[in-house]
């Protein structure tokens, strides 16, 4: 199961912070810039990241439109994703 959630800015620590977890793999991304550019600096360090560990040359696009879609249904609304 894949759980990707949104940076979160942690005002204690002044940072972002994103935690993403992949087939049980968890992994905590954080960025110091702050407002909107520290967040999308974040998002593109875990996409680097997820990039990296769910591209398969052999996985069919069947398969990663059925995991996006299902990764779509569990983090918005049904009539988003409808």
């Amino acid at each position: 199961m894949n759980k990707i959630n949104s940076p979160v800015w942690l005002e204690k620590y002044s940072r972002w912070q994103l935690k993403v977890t992949i087939d049980g793999k968890r992994r905590t991304f954080t960025s110091s810039t702050p407002g909107r550019k520290g967040k999308i600096e974040c998002e593109r360090k875990a996409d680097k990241w997820l990039r990296e560990h769910l591209s398969n040359e052999s996985t069919r696009a069947d398969i990663i439109l059925d995991q996006w879609f299902e990764s779509l249904k569990q983090s918005t609304s049904q009539s988003h994703y409808r």
